[in-house]
Protein backbone atom coordinates (compact mmCIF):
# COMPACT_ATOMS: atom_id res chain seq x y z
CA UNK A 1 0.00 0.00 0.00
CA UNK A 2 1.18 3.49 -0.69
CA UNK A 3 2.09 6.12 1.94
CA UNK A 4 -0.70 8.46 1.16
CA UNK A 5 -3.45 5.69 0.58
CA UNK A 6 -2.06 4.14 3.57
CA UNK A 7 -2.34 7.42 5.93
CA UNK A 8 -5.94 7.79 3.98
CA UNK A 9 -6.75 4.44 5.23
CA UNK A 10 -5.91 4.64 8.72
CA UNK A 11 -7.83 8.42 9.01
CA UNK A 12 -10.63 6.27 8.35
CA UNK A 13 -10.33 3.52 10.82
CA UNK A 14 -9.40 6.37 13.31
CA UNK A 15 -12.79 8.54 12.69
CA UNK A 16 -15.20 4.69 12.58
CA UNK A 17 -13.45 4.12 15.98
CA UNK A 18 -14.04 7.94 17.17
CA UNK A 19 -17.34 7.72 15.61
CA UNK A 20 -18.03 4.28 17.37
CA UNK A 21 -16.93 5.39 21.11
CA UNK A 22 -18.58 9.21 21.05
CA UNK A 23 -21.89 6.75 20.60
CA UNK A 24 -21.11 5.17 23.32
CA UNK A 25 -20.51 7.40 25.49
CA UNK A 26 -23.25 9.18 24.59
CA UNK A 27 -25.48 6.39 26.75
CA UNK A 28 -23.83 6.81 29.91
CA UNK A 29 -24.87 9.49 32.61
CA UNK A 30 -21.84 10.68 33.67
CA UNK A 31 -21.91 13.03 37.33
CA UNK A 32 -19.23 14.57 38.78
CA UNK A 33 -18.58 16.10 42.76
CA UNK A 34 -15.65 18.12 43.28
CA UNK A 35 -14.97 20.23 46.36
CA UNK A 36 -17.20 22.88 44.53
CA UNK A 37 -19.66 20.90 45.30
CA UNK A 38 -18.79 19.86 49.14
CA UNK A 39 -16.30 17.48 48.94
CA UNK A 40 -13.63 17.33 51.19
CA UNK A 41 -10.77 17.07 48.85
CA UNK A 42 -10.23 16.10 45.25
CA UNK A 43 -8.68 13.44 46.00
CA UNK A 44 -11.00 10.44 46.94
CA UNK A 45 -9.37 7.43 47.68
CA UNK A 46 -12.38 5.01 48.67
CA UNK A 47 -15.80 4.91 48.99
CA UNK A 48 -18.44 2.61 51.14
CA UNK A 49 -22.40 3.01 51.94
CA UNK A 50 -23.65 2.55 55.35
CA UNK A 51 -26.95 1.10 56.61
CA UNK A 52 -28.48 4.27 56.41
CA UNK A 53 -27.91 4.10 52.80
CA UNK A 54 -25.44 7.21 53.06
CA UNK A 55 -21.96 7.37 50.94
CA UNK A 56 -19.29 7.80 52.67
CA UNK A 57 -15.62 9.10 50.64
CA UNK A 58 -12.48 9.11 52.22
CA UNK A 59 -9.69 11.67 51.25
CA UNK A 60 -6.40 13.23 52.96
CA UNK A 61 -8.27 15.99 53.82
CA UNK A 62 -11.23 14.40 55.77
CA UNK A 63 -14.41 12.34 55.62
CA UNK A 64 -17.60 13.40 53.20
CA UNK A 65 -20.72 12.25 53.71
CA UNK A 66 -23.59 11.95 50.63
CA UNK A 67 -27.09 12.20 51.05
CA UNK A 68 -27.98 12.09 47.82
CA UNK A 69 -28.31 16.00 47.85
CA UNK A 70 -25.62 17.46 49.87
CA UNK A 71 -22.15 16.36 51.56
CA UNK A 72 -21.42 17.02 55.18
CA UNK A 73 -17.62 17.29 55.70
CA UNK A 74 -16.05 15.67 59.31
CA UNK A 75 -12.91 16.68 60.03
CA UNK A 76 -10.38 17.66 63.05
CA UNK A 77 -11.64 20.26 65.64
CA UNK A 78 -9.11 20.79 67.79
CA UNK A 79 -11.83 22.20 70.32
CA UNK A 80 -14.42 19.35 70.22
CA UNK A 81 -13.35 15.90 71.39
CA UNK A 82 -15.78 14.03 69.58
CA UNK A 83 -14.77 14.76 66.30
CA UNK A 84 -11.96 12.78 64.28
CA UNK A 85 -8.43 12.99 66.46
CA UNK A 86 -7.36 13.73 62.65
CA UNK A 87 -7.95 15.11 59.32
CA UNK A 88 -5.53 12.51 57.55
CA UNK A 89 -7.31 9.44 56.88
CA UNK A 90 -5.71 6.27 55.55
CA UNK A 91 -9.01 3.98 54.95
CA UNK A 92 -12.25 3.52 56.00
CA UNK A 93 -14.47 0.25 55.83
CA UNK A 94 -17.80 -1.24 56.85
CA UNK A 95 -18.04 -4.36 58.91
CA UNK A 96 -20.90 -7.00 58.81
CA UNK A 97 -23.40 -4.61 60.52
CA UNK A 98 -22.32 -1.79 58.19
CA UNK A 99 -20.90 -0.03 60.89
CA UNK A 100 -18.06 2.52 60.00
CA UNK A 101 -14.40 2.04 60.54
CA UNK A 102 -11.65 4.69 60.17
CA UNK A 103 -7.76 4.32 60.05
CA UNK A 104 -6.08 7.68 61.22
CA UNK A 105 -2.09 7.69 61.50
CA UNK A 106 -2.31 7.02 65.41
CA UNK A 107 -5.70 5.60 66.28
CA UNK A 108 -8.36 3.00 64.62
CA UNK A 109 -11.92 4.39 64.87
CA UNK A 110 -15.61 3.60 65.18
CA UNK A 111 -17.95 6.23 63.96
CA UNK A 112 -21.46 6.60 66.04
CA UNK A 113 -23.99 8.05 63.69
CA UNK A 114 -26.33 8.50 66.82
CA UNK A 115 -24.23 11.34 68.26
CA UNK A 116 -22.20 11.91 65.36
CA UNK A 117 -19.48 11.34 67.11
CA UNK A 118 -15.99 8.87 66.52
CA UNK A 119 -14.59 6.83 69.52
CA UNK A 120 -10.94 5.49 69.57
CA UNK A 121 -10.93 1.98 69.24
CA UNK A 122 -7.26 1.49 69.60
CA UNK A 123 -4.30 3.68 69.01
CA UNK A 124 -0.86 2.36 67.09
CA UNK A 125 2.24 4.93 66.61
CA UNK A 126 2.26 4.93 63.15
CA UNK A 127 -1.09 3.18 61.15
CA UNK A 128 0.51 3.46 57.99
CA UNK A 129 2.83 0.37 58.91
CA UNK A 130 -0.38 -1.74 58.78
CA UNK A 131 -1.56 -3.34 55.87
CA UNK A 132 -5.49 -3.01 54.85
CA UNK A 133 -8.55 -4.01 57.30
CA UNK A 134 -10.67 -7.20 56.36
CA UNK A 135 -13.91 -8.28 58.62
CA UNK A 136 -13.39 -11.62 59.80
CA UNK A 137 -14.90 -13.87 62.27
CA UNK A 138 -16.87 -10.83 64.63
CA UNK A 139 -13.52 -8.81 64.48
CA UNK A 140 -11.11 -7.83 61.66
CA UNK A 141 -7.79 -8.64 60.57
CA UNK A 142 -4.68 -6.20 59.50
CA UNK A 143 -1.01 -7.13 58.66
CA UNK A 144 1.66 -5.06 60.52
CA UNK A 145 5.70 -5.76 61.02
CA UNK A 146 5.39 -8.59 58.84
CA UNK A 147 2.10 -10.07 61.89
CA UNK A 148 -1.44 -11.10 61.35
CA UNK A 149 -3.28 -9.15 63.85
CA UNK A 150 -7.00 -9.91 64.89
CA UNK A 151 -8.98 -7.84 67.14
CA UNK A 152 -12.11 -8.94 68.78
CA UNK A 153 -14.63 -6.44 68.48
CA UNK A 154 -16.26 -8.22 71.98
CA UNK A 155 -13.26 -8.03 74.30
CA UNK A 156 -11.62 -5.46 72.87
CA UNK A 157 -8.23 -7.46 72.26
CA UNK A 158 -5.84 -7.99 69.94
CA UNK A 159 -3.98 -11.02 68.72
CA UNK A 160 -0.96 -11.14 66.32
CA UNK A 161 0.51 -14.50 64.67
CA UNK A 162 4.12 -14.61 62.82
CA UNK A 163 4.08 -14.46 59.31
CA UNK A 164 6.55 -16.56 57.30
CA UNK A 165 9.46 -14.24 56.62
CA UNK A 166 9.75 -14.25 52.90
CA UNK A 167 6.10 -12.63 52.63
CA UNK A 168 6.29 -9.26 50.92
CA UNK A 169 2.59 -7.74 51.78
CA UNK A 170 3.55 -4.00 51.19
CA UNK A 171 0.47 -3.77 48.95
CA UNK A 172 -3.38 -4.02 49.77
CA UNK A 173 -3.89 -6.51 47.23
CA UNK A 174 -1.74 -8.66 49.14
CA UNK A 175 -4.16 -10.45 51.46
CA UNK A 176 -7.99 -11.53 50.96
CA UNK A 177 -10.53 -13.83 52.76
CA UNK A 178 -12.58 -16.42 51.06
CA UNK A 179 -15.03 -18.55 53.30
CA UNK A 180 -12.47 -17.75 56.43
CA UNK A 181 -9.64 -18.73 55.06
CA UNK A 182 -6.77 -15.98 54.88
CA UNK A 183 -5.05 -15.63 51.61
CA UNK A 184 -1.65 -13.81 51.05
CA UNK A 185 -0.03 -13.07 47.84
CA UNK A 186 3.92 -12.90 48.33
CA UNK A 187 7.21 -12.55 46.46
CA UNK A 188 7.44 -15.82 44.64
CA UNK A 189 3.73 -17.41 44.86
CA UNK A 190 0.45 -17.70 47.13
CA UNK A 191 0.38 -18.96 50.61
CA UNK A 192 -3.26 -19.63 52.32
CA UNK A 193 -4.03 -20.24 56.19
CA UNK A 194 -6.31 -22.68 56.05
CA UNK A 195 -8.57 -22.09 58.87
CA UNK A 196 -10.06 -25.91 59.25
CA UNK A 197 -6.43 -27.14 58.60
CA UNK A 198 -4.98 -23.88 60.93
CA UNK A 199 -1.68 -23.89 59.37
CA UNK A 200 -0.01 -21.64 56.11
CA UNK A 201 0.61 -23.49 52.74
CA UNK A 202 2.06 -22.59 49.44
CA UNK A 203 -0.15 -22.96 46.93
CA UNK A 204 1.24 -25.11 43.36
CA UNK A 205 -0.23 -23.22 40.39
CA UNK A 206 -0.38 -25.39 36.96
CA UNK A 207 1.14 -22.52 34.37
CA UNK A 208 -1.16 -21.87 30.95
CA UNK A 209 0.18 -22.93 27.97
CA UNK A 210 -0.56 -20.21 26.05
CA UNK A 211 1.94 -17.97 28.34
CA UNK A 212 5.49 -18.02 27.82
CA UNK A 213 6.52 -15.47 30.25
CA UNK A 214 6.52 -16.71 33.90
CA UNK A 215 4.09 -15.26 36.33
CA UNK A 216 4.70 -11.96 37.79
CA UNK A 217 4.18 -12.16 41.42
CA UNK A 218 4.64 -8.36 41.55
CA UNK A 219 1.44 -7.89 39.69
CA UNK A 220 -0.61 -10.69 40.81
CA UNK A 221 -4.25 -9.45 41.55
CA UNK A 222 -6.03 -11.96 44.27
CA UNK A 223 -9.91 -11.92 44.22
CA UNK A 224 -12.81 -13.67 45.12
CA UNK A 225 -15.66 -14.40 42.39
CA UNK A 226 -19.55 -15.19 42.86
CA UNK A 227 -19.09 -18.59 43.68
CA UNK A 228 -16.85 -18.02 46.69
CA UNK A 229 -13.79 -19.47 44.95
CA UNK A 230 -10.17 -17.40 44.84
CA UNK A 231 -8.71 -16.52 41.80
CA UNK A 232 -6.57 -14.92 40.55
CA UNK A 233 -5.26 -12.27 37.32
CA UNK A 234 -1.27 -12.53 35.85
CA UNK A 235 -0.08 -12.18 32.19
CA UNK A 236 -3.53 -11.90 30.84
CA UNK A 237 -4.75 -15.08 31.96
CA UNK A 238 -7.12 -15.87 34.79
CA UNK A 239 -6.63 -18.62 37.91
CA UNK A 240 -8.72 -20.13 40.05
CA UNK A 241 -8.41 -22.38 42.96
CA UNK A 242 -9.34 -26.10 42.67
CA UNK A 243 -10.35 -27.08 46.53
CA UNK A 244 -10.31 -30.87 45.49
CA UNK A 245 -6.25 -30.46 44.43
CA UNK A 246 -5.42 -27.38 46.92
CA UNK A 247 -4.04 -25.93 43.03
CA UNK A 248 -4.46 -22.94 40.78
CA UNK A 249 -4.93 -23.83 37.44
CA UNK A 250 -5.95 -21.67 34.60
CA UNK A 251 -9.33 -21.48 33.23
CA UNK A 252 -9.77 -18.41 31.10
CA UNK A 253 -7.12 -16.67 28.65
CA UNK A 254 -8.09 -13.23 27.59
CA UNK A 255 -7.35 -11.23 24.74
CA UNK A 256 -5.56 -8.26 26.40
CA UNK A 257 -2.55 -6.31 26.56
CA UNK A 258 -1.86 -4.35 29.62
CA UNK A 259 0.68 -0.97 28.82
CA UNK A 260 3.09 0.11 30.89
CA UNK A 261 2.18 3.41 31.28
CA UNK A 262 -1.54 2.09 31.75
CA UNK A 263 -1.88 -1.18 33.60
CA UNK A 264 -4.57 -2.91 35.87
CA UNK A 265 -4.31 -2.07 39.05
CA UNK A 266 -6.83 -4.17 40.99
CA UNK A 267 -9.84 -6.54 40.26
CA UNK A 268 -13.06 -6.57 42.07
CA UNK A 269 -16.40 -8.84 41.72
CA UNK A 270 -19.16 -6.89 39.80
CA UNK A 271 -22.46 -8.71 39.77
CA UNK A 272 -23.38 -12.80 39.32
CA UNK A 273 -20.97 -13.25 36.11
CA UNK A 274 -18.51 -10.17 35.70
CA UNK A 275 -15.51 -8.60 37.44
CA UNK A 276 -14.23 -5.18 37.11
CA UNK A 277 -10.77 -4.32 36.48
CA UNK A 278 -9.46 -1.14 37.64
CA UNK A 279 -7.18 0.61 35.06
CA UNK A 280 -4.67 3.24 36.55
CA UNK A 281 -6.33 5.75 34.20
CA UNK A 282 -9.20 6.36 32.26
CA UNK A 283 -11.44 3.68 32.04
CA UNK A 284 -12.95 0.94 33.90
CA UNK A 285 -12.63 -2.79 32.75
CA UNK A 286 -16.22 -5.46 32.91
CA UNK A 287 -15.31 -9.08 32.05
CA UNK A 288 -17.77 -11.99 31.60
CA UNK A 289 -15.62 -14.85 33.00
CA UNK A 290 -18.17 -16.98 31.49
CA UNK A 291 -18.05 -15.78 28.32
CA UNK A 292 -14.32 -14.34 28.14
CA UNK A 293 -15.78 -10.72 26.25
CA UNK A 294 -14.11 -7.68 27.88
CA UNK A 295 -15.70 -4.62 27.50
CA UNK A 296 -14.99 -0.99 29.10
CA UNK A 297 -15.79 2.59 30.23
CA UNK A 298 -14.14 5.79 29.70
CA UNK A 299 -14.17 8.23 32.41
CA UNK A 300 -12.14 10.47 29.99
CA UNK A 301 -12.12 9.15 26.04
CA UNK A 302 -9.68 11.47 24.59
CA UNK A 303 -7.38 13.22 27.16
CA UNK A 304 -4.99 15.65 24.72
CA UNK A 305 -2.32 15.14 26.79
CA UNK A 306 -1.01 12.66 30.01
CA UNK A 307 -1.69 15.81 32.30
CA UNK A 308 -5.59 14.91 31.10
CA UNK A 309 -5.55 11.45 32.22
CA UNK A 310 -7.82 10.83 34.93
CA UNK A 311 -6.19 8.58 37.67
CA UNK A 312 -8.71 6.24 39.12
CA UNK A 313 -8.26 5.11 43.19
CA UNK A 314 -10.82 2.91 43.43
CA UNK A 315 -14.50 1.72 42.31
CA UNK A 316 -17.43 0.83 44.12
CA UNK A 317 -20.86 -0.48 42.54
CA UNK A 318 -23.43 0.51 44.53
CA UNK A 319 -26.78 -0.83 42.20
CA UNK A 320 -26.78 -3.07 39.10
CA UNK A 321 -26.82 0.58 36.78
CA UNK A 322 -24.63 2.35 38.85
CA UNK A 323 -21.61 2.46 40.19
CA UNK A 324 -18.99 5.20 41.83
CA UNK A 325 -15.42 5.65 40.85
CA UNK A 326 -12.82 7.77 43.14
CA UNK A 327 -10.23 9.41 41.73
CA UNK A 328 -6.92 11.57 42.13
CA UNK A 329 -7.49 15.52 41.58
CA UNK A 330 -10.53 14.96 39.95
CA UNK A 331 -13.06 14.20 42.25
CA UNK A 332 -15.91 11.45 41.92
CA UNK A 333 -17.64 9.90 39.06
CA UNK A 334 -21.02 8.70 39.36
CA UNK A 335 -21.83 6.50 36.46
CA UNK A 336 -25.14 5.35 35.27
CA UNK A 337 -27.13 3.64 32.79
CA UNK A 338 -30.94 2.25 32.71
CA UNK A 339 -29.41 -0.64 30.36
CA UNK A 340 -26.05 -2.51 31.02
CA UNK A 341 -25.31 -3.62 27.94
CA UNK A 342 -24.52 -0.13 26.69
CA UNK A 343 -22.84 0.86 29.93
CA UNK A 344 -20.38 -1.55 27.79
CA UNK A 345 -17.45 -0.84 24.94
CA UNK A 346 -15.61 -3.87 23.84
CA UNK A 347 -11.68 -4.02 24.56
CA UNK A 348 -11.06 -4.80 20.86
CA UNK A 349 -11.20 -0.79 20.21
CA UNK A 350 -8.59 -0.08 23.30
CA UNK A 351 -6.62 3.22 22.61
CA UNK A 352 -3.18 2.75 24.39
Amino acid sequence: MRPIKRIVFTLILYCLASAQSEAVQKNYVFTTYSQEDGLSSGTIKKIVQDSAGYFWFLSENGLSRFDGYSFKIYSHDPNNSLSIPSSNLLNMWVDEEKHIYLATEKALLLFHPSSNSFETIFSTRNQKDILNYLPYKGGFLFVKDNQLGFFNKKNQKIFTYNLPSNLSLGRKKGIRIQNDNIWFSCEDGILCYFEAEKKISKIPIQQSNTVDAPLDFSSLHLFVNNKSEMCFYSNATLYKFNASKKIFQPYLNLKLKESSFNPIKSIQQYDTCSILLRFQYNRIGILNFNTGNLKYIYLNPYPKVSNDSIRIFSIYPSTPTTMWVSTTNSGIYAVETKNLSVLEHLFGDEKN
